[in-house]
């Protein structure tokens, strides 16, 4: 017997030992950017503007990964995504499982944080307005590659770093590498390239002018939007002015679709691009009859795919670049967030009803419809959104939850309860890997 146990601990021993070996030589952090662009506005709900309509501050993120529509939606599905909140009212931010909402991380912050999503979901950012300062989170995830697939690797999420971008840093934009910060106060933008954050946070500063500005970045160039001055300005990478454009009236909300940058304008949406020799054009596409005042102050696009949507009113907008159209849709409540899916040919519009709506962007109809909070309250934390494939994440501050929707059905698919009240949301997630 004691032959027996010996040669049982023996063969334990060695299993642990080759164990170690493997993830001291073969675990690696997978590098490169998602296949989910989510293009988004800043999540400020603290500050106002004259210019501004009922629906601006919004919360808006696009995802490209829509493709396929398997609904598995099971535990192994969702064990490798994990959600960036941000809780009401205090200075603490949270990353928790999407697949129970166990919380995996809990991190005191400078104060009270907007949660913004980037394209590299690796990463989340938290923007403390009032602090001059941007935390930017690490999800935890990494990977081996195996040449021909990644596992996944689900390690401890933590705070990366937090930075001092300038004076009353707000408006915050991810495209592709680029995130780019907009600081009121001393109109500088920090540019920052995701691909550098696990080993640097160093940034380029541009100058523009104190503002409250709306910001794309333009492969070597960045298109800023003035909305006081009602101008758009495209600044070099060495901060030279390259462009500038007026007839913009009070700019609000960005998306980048293509390589063209879409601005909200209170007289219609501007899309600039860079033609042949460095030489750049702006458009305007005046806003469409259907609703008296009625403006584009947020827009979201997947960064690939044929529209660009946005807030209008008491309805949507939808702006196909390539074609020069921008048409308006009537729906109900007034807009605080959505997300695209299918392929960008769908919207998911979350209204102050509490209501998730599902539309066709082609023919602007009404698929489905779902109640995924109470009505939004006086003075009450909005409700955010964050999307997967086929899958809807919304903040419910009021019930302490995060609802799961599923797009295509319009049902919801889970609940995950909180004991805190939540504030904002980005999706962080490792693509192409796989859990086992």
């Amino acid at each position: 017997m004691y032959g027996q146990n010996l040669g049982r601990a023996l063969a334990r021993l060695v299993t642990a030992l080759l164990a170690c070996m493997w993830f001291a030589t073969g675990a690696v952090s997978a590098q490169g950017q998602t296949g989910d662009a989510h293009a988004h506005e800043h999540g400020a709900d603290d500050h106002d503007h004259a210019d501004h309509d009922a629906d601006d501050h919004d919360h808006e993120h696009g995802d490209a990964d829509h493709a396929d529509h398997d609904h598995d939606h099971d535990a192994a599905g969702l064990a490798g995504i994990r959600l960036l909140l941000g809780q009401a009212g205090s200075p603490r931010a949270y990353v928790i499982s999407a697949e129970d909402g166990a919380v995996l991380g809990t991190f005191s912050v400078p104060g009270a944080a907007r949660v913004e999503q980037l394209a590299d979901t690796r990463y989340g950012a938290l923007v403390h307005t009032e602090a001059n300062r941007v935390t930017f989170v690490y999800s935890g995830l990494s990977a081996v590659d195996h040449g021909d697939h990644m596992d996944l690797l689900l390690g401890n999420p933590y705070v990366l770093a937090t930075v001092n971008t300038g004076r009353q840093p707000l408006h915050l934009a991810s495209y592709g590498d680029d995130i780019a910060v907009f600081n009121e106060a001393d109109g500088t933008v920090a540019w920052f390239d995701s691909r550098l954050l696990g080993a640097s946070v160093d940034y380029r500063t541009v100058e523009a002018a104190p503002d409250h500005g709306a910001l794309v970045p333009l492969g070597d160039h960045i298109a800023i939007g003035l909305l006081s001055a009602g101008t758009v300005e495209v600044h070099g990478g060495d901060g030279k002015l390259a462009a500038t454009f007026t007839g913009c009236g009070s700019v609000h909300g960005q998306a980048l679709l293509d390589d063209q940058a879409v601005f909200g304008c209170a007289n219609g949406v501007m899309l600039v691009r860079e033609l042949a020799g460095g030489v750049f054009t702006a458009d305007l596409l005046p806003n469409p009859g259907t609703a008296q005042d009625a403006r584009v102050s947020s827009l979201v696009s997947t960064g690939a795919e044929r529209y660009v949507v946005g807030n209008y009113g008491n309805g949507f907008a939808v702006i196909d670049p390539a074609a020069r159209t921008f048409v308006a849709y009537e729906a109900e409540g007034t807009q605080l967030g959505g997300v695209l899916f299918d392929g960008g040919e769908r919207f998911a519009r979350l209204g102050s009803d509490g209501r998730l709506r599902s539309f066709d962007l082609a023919s602007g109809a009404q698929l489905g419809s779902v109640a995924v909070t109470d009505e939004l309250g006086q003075g009450a934390p909005r409700p955010a959104i964050t999307s997967v494939g086929d899958l809807a994440f919304v903040t419910y501050p009021n019930a302490r939850a995060v609802v799961v929707v599923d797009l295509d059905g319009m049902t919801i698919a889970d609940r995950l309860e909180l004991d805190f009240r939540p504030d904002g949301i980005a999706l962080l997630r490792l693509p192409g890997a796989v859990l086992h």
